[in-house]
């Protein structure tokens, strides 16, 4: 009887072969096999979004890459591109990552640097803020706004375009580092959720203005620094202010606030409005979003009222719909009261009623989530709990990276110059 062992080398004839080759076969075939954990590799995103990447394993499980860790994704930037395995000795708890050494076998993955992005830093031209913003962020118009352009913002039904007095054009300039401080502010965004609102339109205005309600003149608001709707973000020159949000817990001497910084209070301007837009995109989820918010963190009745939350005399008047303790309400200036168990993160959280008290939470959650966690669970909580079902309504991508640094390594001179 003729039996047919399958090898690498081709197929051996048990009757045509000695004992010795028989021994050798068997003992090939019952060596035990290690086998190895699936490998991850990054594959490049779509021409359109080249940060739209995808992570695949080798069984054919594919997910998108903002659901990544983006440690681990900003780790193998700086490894080697050789194809990564993890041991076979790991277990589930507890995996450790070793290099392998590629063998003539395998693919060349493609560069990770070519299949991401590096913020821009320092001082950048306006014509690279607008090439980045475009090219990354999907905005389709960047542009200075003009006199006419404002003054139709401000017109009435049926009414004619005011005038704006001693109306002038601003922006940053043709290069400022304020760009840059924009981008971060978008960044942030994206590096805390892996999501932001779709920006269709960015302008630039030198003030914010509105409508007198009796004669429809615009009125200037030097003091506010950008305005967000419907995908369009409007900067104005005020932007480099800050609600001077808290850095920390009341304490009987109060609470730490953010210290000014203009690079620092641009990105957190442009934070906080995007946080509008999250609202947005959570209310365009469910229209019943901004009362569920507000009955979470304390805002009763209309107009609206700040409420200590964390009271129980307030939790219990509320569940039996009966009169509110008025010593538990939260006005602006005891927004840093030590007394305040559910602690709003500004004093314009409060001045600014519940869709400014929204728009401050979003940013504490993005820029110092352990703070809005320790000063105001309830806002914490809501934020977290439903912020997954937000993103999707958002722009998706993973963030850009900071670039390496340069010039750590000197390049070797003199006798050394060998080396």
């Amino acid at each position: 009887m003729k039996e047919r062992i399958e090898q690498d080398k081709g197929p051996v004839t048990a009757t045509s072969a000695s004992k010795n080759d028989l021994i050798s076969i068997h003992d090939e075939l019952t060596k035990p096999t290690i086998k190895a954990f699936n490998q991850t590799k990054l594959h490049a995103g779509s021409a359109d979004d080249p940060m739209e990447t995808d992570v695949s394993d080798t069984s054919g499980i594919s997910r998108n890459m903002e659901n990544t860790n983006f440690l681990e994704y900003k780790t193998a930037l700086y490894s080697s591109t050789t194809p990564v395995q993890s041991t076979s000795n790991v277990t589930s708890t507890s995996k450790t990552i070793q290099r392998q050494v590629a063998s003539s076998q395998q693919t060349s993955i493609p560069s990770i640097a070519s299949q991401t992005r590096y913020r821009p830093e320092g001082v950048i031209s306006r014509q690279k803020f607008d090439q980045y913003v475009q090219k990354y962020f999907g905005v389709t118009d960047v542009h200075t706004g003009t006199q006419s352009e404002q003054e139709q913002r401000l017109t009435r039904h049926n009414v004619p375009a005011p005038t704006i007095a001693n109306w002038q054009s601003w922006d940053p300039g043709t290069a400022s580092e304020d760009y840059t401080s924009i981008i971060d502010g978008m960044e942030e965004m994206l590096s805390s959720i892996g999501a932001m609102p779709q920006i269709r339109t960015i302008i630039f205005f030198q003030s914010h203005y509105e409508a007198d309600p009796t004669t429809g003149v615009g009125i200037p608001r030097p003091t506010t620094g950008a305005s967000f709707g419907a995908g369009e973000l409007t900067i104005f020159e005020g932007f480099s202010g800050s609600t001077h949000p808290a850095t920390g817990l009341n304490t009987t001497s109060g609470a730490p606030t953010e210290l000014p910084n203009r690079s620092s209070d641009i990105a957190y301007n442009i934070v906080h409005e995007l946080g509008h837009g999250v609202g947005e995109a959570g209310s365009n989820n469910s229209r019943q979003m901004f009362d569920q918010f507000n009955a979470a963190v304390g805002w009763i009745g209309s107009p609206a009222v700040s409420y200590d939350m964390g009271q129980v005399a307030v939790q219990t008047a509320v569940a039996n719909s009966t009169a509110l303790p008025s010593q538990h309400i939260i006005t602006s200036g005891r927004w840093n009261d030590v007394n305040v168990i559910e602690q709003p993160m500004s004093r314009y959280a409060v001045s600014g009623g519940p869709g400014e008290d929204f728009a401050e939470s979003i940013a504490a959650y993005v820029r110092n989530p352990l703070t809005l966690q320790q000063r105001s669970p309830r806002r914490y909580q809501f934020i977290h709990t439903n912020i997954g079902s937000w993103t999707p309504r958002m722009r998706n991508m993973a963030p850009g990276l900071i670039p390496p640094p340069v010039g750590d390594f000197n390049l070797p001179s003199g006798d050394s110059r060998y080396a």
